[in-house]
């Protein structure tokens, strides 16, 4: 069962006195995210409890990070043609493995 996209929410709780936290996710994006990171790293991350509408994860409080600013970068069209190209030969040489 899907929920509209403005019921999707991520929720994330970190104790002071706990070394996890968990993050409850209902928004298939962020389910997502998490679900790679549980199958790349099963020993940091991994789903505790599961519902038809959600997910809720535990990891190690120290991953949690919060920036300070929004980095943007300003590419002439020339750069951003190479870094296409770069990353179109990246993807053509992992597709292969």
């Amino acid at each position: 069962m899907a929920l509209r996209i403005e019921e999707q929410e991520l929720c994330i709780n970190a104790m002071r006195d706990e070394e996890f936290a968990t993050a409850y996710c209902s928004d298939s994006m962020w389910i997502t995210k998490f679900d790679k990171l549980v199958e790349k790293s099963p020993d940091l991350f991994e789903v505790v409890f599961e519902t038809d509408w959600g997910k809720t994860y535990k990891f190690p409080k120290r991953l949690i990070s919060i920036r300070s600013c929004i980095v943007t970068r300003e590419m002439s069209e020339e750069q951003r043609q190479l870094a296409s190209d770069r990353m179109k030969e990246m993807r053509k040489g992992n597709s292969k493995s």
